[in-house]
């Protein structure tokens, strides 16, 4: 059965076409995949790209009605060997305190709009298995959640070293500012 990617947003689209046009590919047309981005305007939310026929591009409800298995784009990405966002698995309860720690003193909030520390009993629900997604929705769910959505699950040290990494990009921007405006 051939399968279709349903881009529901114009940037997974974007995506999409960035990966196939690393892979050499061109349209049923020609064209190469990028130089027709605005495809996905046609239909918008509802807009699919066959990869196994012919890489083209079509409305959802057509490919249904072919009897197409149409696949998501996360599943797309999936297929394709890619990870798609990052969560925190927190196995102690002093991981996760330390994470709503950083992240109360970035400002951010939960879904909600609690503050992060404000929830810090929110471990006892899923303990060990308890991971934070920080890149999608300021939210927590139980490890296999995200594992079965193709989420890449990393460790309390690894987002540690993640965040030392960006305080460094940071503090090199901030005194690169700071430069530039001495000089002015």
């Amino acid at each position: 059965m051939t399968k279709v990617i349903h881009t529901k947003t114009h940037e997974e689209f974007k995506q999409v076409l960035e990966i196939f046009d690393k892979k050499g590919w061109v349209w049923y047309s020609g064209n190469k995949p990028l130089k027709k981005i605005f495809y996905w305007n046609f239909y918008k939310e509802k807009t699919c790209i066959d990869y196994e026929d012919n890489f083209e591009y079509a409305f959802k409800e057509w490919y249904e009605e072919k009897g197409w298995e149409v696949i998501s784009f996360e599943e797309f990405l999936r297929l394709e060997g890619f990870k798609m966002k990052k969560v925190i698995h927190t196995k102690t309860k002093k991981e996760f305190k330390k994470v709503l720690e950083i992240f109360e003193k970035k400002g951010w909030t939960w879904r909600g709009g609690r503050k992060p520390l404000k929830g810090i009993f929110n471990w006892y629900l899923y303990k060990e298995k308890t991971c934070i997604d920080y890149e999608d929705n300021f939210e927590y769910a139980f490890k296999e959640w995200y594992e079965e959505k193709g989420w890449e699950v990393i460790s309390f040290e690894e987002f540690l070293e993640l965040e030392i990494i960006k305080l460094s990009e940071e503090q090199i921007r901030q005194e690169m500012i700071l430069n530039w405006k001495w000089q002015e």
